[in-house]
């Protein structure tokens, strides 16, 4: 199974789960441009100065609202830390 899943119904996609054992460095945009909602990964060394930018003015007609959800960690769960890094 990889870090992200995504579950479809058809060819229709209803989620994606990003698995807490995700790494890359730098920025990864997990969705495509094209979606309304942009979800993206960043890891970068402490102190990294984000240079300036834009975003594009972009117009979307949402139809149905969506969301980004985080499961809590668990008292009972180990964390574990993966030293495995994968490349953007």
């Amino acid at each position: 199974m990889g870090y992200v899943e995504e579950i479809k119904k058809k060819d229709k996609l209803l989620a994606m789960i990003i698995r807490n054992d995700y790494m890359c460095e730098g920025v990864d945009f997990i969705t495509p441009s094209e979606y309304s909602q942009q979800v993206a990964y960043m890891h970068h060394p402490k102190g990294k100065l984000i240079d300036a930018h834009v975003h594009n003015l972009v117009h979307r007609n949402v139809v149905m609202t969506q969301e980004v959800m985080e499961e809590p960690e668990k008292p009972y769960r180990k964390q574990s830390v993966s030293a495995k890094t994968e490349m953007c």
